[in-house]
């Protein structure tokens, strides 16, 4: 991704994301899941990797994203899954925050 290609879309404020909570957002009709992991956030691909389970009605755990679907967890730093069924990373977003508001990058 370049600067030129990159876009940054707004997506939410920084109060919508509660501390050690998730929350969903839909950017440019992808679901996108916000996390708040020691006090910075991160953002990744919303439905679960296993079988597009909503995670932003999802917990969070240790620095785990765990799916209340069938309980996959994902490593909040990498996107990596910890646990099964999930086997395949979540796609992980750049985002910014400016002025209050989390901006989700996209290529």
């Amino acid at each position: 991704m370049t600067a030129s290609t990159a876009r940054a879309v707004a997506v939410a404020a920084v109060g919508d994301v509660p501390p050690g909570g998730v929350h969903a957002v839909t950017v440019e009709g992808r679901p996108v899941v916000l996390a708040e992991l020691d006090g910075r956030l991160v953002a990744f691909d919303g439905a679960c990797s296993h079988a597009g389970g909503p995670l932003g009605k999802g917990s969070i755990a240790d620095g785990r994203l765990q799916c209340p679907w069938h309980r996959a967890t994902f490593d909040l730093r990498t996107g990596a899954p910890c646990a099964g069924p999930a086997r395949k990373t979540l796609r992980r977003y750049p985002i910014r925050v400016e002025a209050g508001t989390v901006l989700v990058v996209l290529d």
